[in-house]
């Protein structure tokens, strides 16, 4: 991209007009090591805290831990400043419609009639990095649940990070996650996830439980096969 190596951050209006602007390379995997580094150091985030009244907005949180991620992820032998683990930006929550809630809980209530011990699902795991897992499992090659903590002890399994995609996670006019559902599914990836996704064009929350159950089961065969 010819506009790339004239971007700057004196060039910004504000400290967040920058941030929008680099948390968009990021998810069109386009930031470079000094665009990911000049937004997560100290001083950049201290500036945004600044300009809003001495506190991060949710937004902003959530986009500097998504560009976390990516340094950790997606940029390989990046070396510059990171968002601590024990930072109180790492606890923040994403914010969901009522709608997706509704999904999430019925997929999570679907599972649990496949897998019913607790200690073969996890569920609404916080990433860290500024969205969630909606549930996790781990599958051997005939798709019979294996403990989740147990995954380095068995290389031959698929570890399966379900994500709920309710309407607006899909881009307009067309049934396909958005740029930010694309860019945590990579980084899922990159840890070794398998992304089972449940669009709400394919799962009704409401639907009779033995359809749903047919549903998630024949989705998780179907990835396990792949």
């Amino acid at each position: 991209m010819v506009i790339l190596p004239s971007l700057a951050h004196s060039e910004a209006a504000t400290a967040t007009e920058w941030l929008e602007v680099i948390w968009s390379l990021v998810l069109l995997n386009r930031a470079t090591e000094e665009h990911v580094s000049g937004v997560l150091n100290n001083s950049f985030i201290q500036e945004l805290m600044m300009k809003g009244s001495g506190s991060l907005s949710i937004s902003a949180k959530l986009k500097l831990l998504n560009i976390d991620g990516a340094a950790e992820f997606m940029l390989k032998g990046y070396s510059g400043p990171r968002i601590p683990k024990d930072s109180p930006i790492k606890r923040s929550d994403v914010l969901q419609t009522k709608d997706k809630t509704e999904m999430i809980d019925s997929v999570i209530d679907t599972l649990r009639h496949l897998i019913q011990s607790e200690s073969l699902l996890r569920a609404r795991i916080n990433t860290g990095y500024g969205f969630y897992i909606d549930a996790e499992c781990l599958l051997d090659k005939k798709c019979t649940p294996l403990p989740v903590k147990d995954s380095s002890s068995h290389k031959d399994a698929v570890k399966v990070a379900m994500v709920v995609y309710d309407y607006h996670d899909m881009t307009r006019g067309r049934v396909e996650p958005t740029g930010l559902s694309a860019f945590a599914a990579e980084i899922l990836r990159t840890q070794g996830y398998r992304i089972l996704s449940v669009p709400y064009n394919e799962f009704k929350p409401r639907e009779k439980l033995v359809y749903r159950v047919k549903y998630l089961e024949s989705r998780l065969k179907e990835l396990v096969k792949t």
